[in-house]
């Protein structure tokens, strides 16, 4: 289960991280790698930024003992560079240039990274929120630009686990869960229920998931 969840969590945060992730790499590479060593490398760098709990020696030893089995010694070593390249850049705090801080994270970056919002707005969402552009504009046009800026960092959020009952009321799954360990949450639906992002794996491991009382939504 413990295995499970950090990896769930990886690919949720390279999934909604993934244009700051593509503007990291673009950054620090001194070449375009092919679409197999960028997979690598964003998860990678996923974990040296918005990772807590994984040291840095850990994550560029894994990522690049993993490189070199599935695609050999030349994309290893790349691999290495650009990880310990990120890594020196990293530092802790804001700055408060934008085309240096890592949005929702402890973190900046010794130099400009992401495109400047005063000349390129779209182009610095797709960078530092990875908001697609033309979602941007969209949001910007029918909400506002505050409002649009306050969803896309709601979007950079691990969400809690949205689990729909099936086939029993919503708090006969309640109490099941809770029996479990679990802290789940009414949601706005009445099928629904919302456990915490950290008791995803128990929950995603419970009874009543396997048995058919509950399905993710």
């Amino acid at each position: 289960p413990r295995e499970r969840a950090l990896l769930r969590r990886l690919v949720g945060v390279e999934a909604r991280r993934r244009g700051t992730l593509r503007a990291l790499l673009r950054h620090f590479a001194s070449r375009q790698p092919n679409p197999d060593l960028a997979v690598h490398l964003h998860l990678g760098l996923a974990q040296a930024f918005f990772f807590d709990r994984i040291p840095d020696h850990a994550l560029v030893s894994e990522t690049v003992a993993l490189v070199h089995v599935r695609l050999g010694p030349g994309p290893a070593r790349f691999a290495n560079a650009v990880l310990r390249a990120a890594l020196k850049a990293r530092v802790a705090g804001a700055s408060g240039d934008p085309r240096r801080d890592l949005l929702l994270r402890p973190w900046h970056l010794a130099e400009p990274v992401f495109h400047d919002p005063s000349k390129h707005p779209l182009l610095w969402a797709e960078d530092a929120l990875s908001m697609p552009a033309v979602i941007f504009k969209r949001w910007q046009k029918r909400l506002g630009g505050e409002r649009a800026l306050a969803l896309a960092l709601q979007a950079l959020e691990d969400p809690p686990l949205s689990l729909r009952a099936v086939r029993v009321p919503r708090d006969d799954l309640r109490a099941e869960l809770q029996a479990e360990g679990l802290h789940p949450r009414e949601g706005g639906h009445p099928a629904i229920l919302l456990v915490p992002t950290e008791e995803s794996a128990g929950a995603l491991a419970s009874s009543a998931l396997r048995e058919g009382r509950a399905t993710v939504q």
